[in-house]
């Protein structure tokens, strides 16, 4: 889910006892990088994606 931890937090809150559905949800999407810049965080993003896959490879 893209947005600030303040509208993720939100948007969770609004979703009541439906929000456990949501238990696997990464978000802020993005690593931590301090992004600024659009360019910035879709590199953020495809960081976090690609630490994932690779994760997940490592766990098999």
């Amino acid at each position: 889910m893209m947005g600030s931890r303040k509208r993720v937090g939100a948007v969770l809150e609004a979703l009541g006892e439906r929000a456990a559905a949501f238990a696997q949800l990464h978000a802020p999407v993005g690593l931590p990088i301090q992004a600024q810049t659009p360019h910035e965080i879709a590199v953020s993003i495809l960081a976090q994606l690609v630490a994932e896959r690779r994760r997940k490879e490592t766990d098999t």
